[in-house]
């Protein structure tokens, strides 16, 4: 139920969250097991695509779904089949995106924008490989190393200072050893699966996260943080993979609403018009890859003195 931009679930156990939890794992269990059975290429395809629905379990998780236990909703995202990102630190990661100047580099973790003083610092190479990476082919191509690369330096340059990320990284090492028994009893070669659920899940997660958010409109003019938020429709498996967080607009107004409650909320809230007045409203991401498979998706420096000038603190 939305009331003031706030939605709760009036049910004590999201039975919908519950569901995609049995059916996300019983499908990582039958690929990963029944390997044997199956072309490489559909089992890389399979497990690709557990882990990015994986990461989308993970999103419903830290947003308090589906119970009102924190201890048995933590439980339903403890084996890592996505193996790299540790829940808590993608939970806190996320949590701060939600609560900052959405896509100013210092204060959005999530953002692929790159602060003007280190796109000075940067060389003709680096320049490239960021402008290439603003192209929906370059995100399919390059997305995933980058964001891997990036996240393993800040958190390597971060581990000797940090306890709580050695005991979060000690919680998630028990995790990644029970992913590494299992596929190791299940006679996978991890050629295979880490192919599928860092590489390709990571990918996958690219497509859904790469027009979420911009700082100017089409004109280069800077947006109010409220409208920094786009859409993108889908009703199909699109959708279901990302749990309807395509919705984007919708769901950062109201983050508390459940992922089946979104495209009810986002028809009432009227999402498609106030998306398409600011950062962007699409019909399908097949749209968006044709429109920016060659063609940068936007600047990739962030333009930081006009967007402050525009005003505002995030959600």
């Amino acid at each position: 139920m939305w009331k003031g931009g706030e939605s709760v679930s009036q049910r004590r156990v999201e039975w919908p969250t519950v569901a995609v939890a049995v059916v996300l794992y019983s499908l990582w269990f039958g690929v990963v097991f029944g390997h044997r059975f199956i072309p490489a290429w559909v089992s890389i395809l399979a497990v690709g695509w557990t882990s990015t629905w994986f990461g989308s379990l993970q999103h419903e998780v830290l947003h308090r779904h589906p119970t009102s236990s924190e201890r048995v909703n933590r439980l339903l995202v403890a084996l890592p089949v996505s193996l790299w990102i540790p829940y808590e630190r993608y939970r806190d990661s996320h949590l701060e995106h939600h609560a900052s100047d959405l896509t100013v580099p210092s204060a959005d973790p999530e953002t692929f924008y790159i602060p003007p003083d280190r796109w000075a610092r940067l060389g003709a190479l680096g320049r490239a490989v960021h402008w290439a990476n603003r192209t929906f082919l370059g995100r399919m191509l390059l997305g995933s190393v980058i964001r891997i690369v990036g996240y393993l330096w800040h958190e390597a340059r971060a581990f000797p200072a940090d306890r709580a990320l050695r005991r979060c990284l000690a919680v998630h090492g028990l995790g990644v050893v029970a992913v590494v028994g299992l596929v190791e009893m299940a006679g996978m070669p991890w050629w295979e699966y880490l192919s599928g659920s860092i590489y390709l899940g990571t990918m996958l997660m690219l497509v859904r996260s790469f027009v979420e958010h911009r700082a100017v409109n089409a004109d280069h003019q800077p947006l109010p943080v409220e409208q920094r938020t786009a859409v993108v429709r889908s009703r199909g498996p699109m959708a279901l993979l990302f749990l309807n967080n395509n919705l984007h607009h919708t769901h950062h107004v109201s983050p508390g609403t459940p992922w089946y409650e979104l495209p009810r909320l986002h028809r009432a809230m009227g999402s498609d018009a106030a998306a398409a007045a600011g950062a962007g409203w699409y019909r399908s991401f097949g749209q968006v890859a044709w429109r920016f498979l060659l063609r940068p998706f936007c600047q990739p420096v962030h333009p930081s003195s006009t967007v402050a000038a525009a005003g505002g603190q995030g959600r």
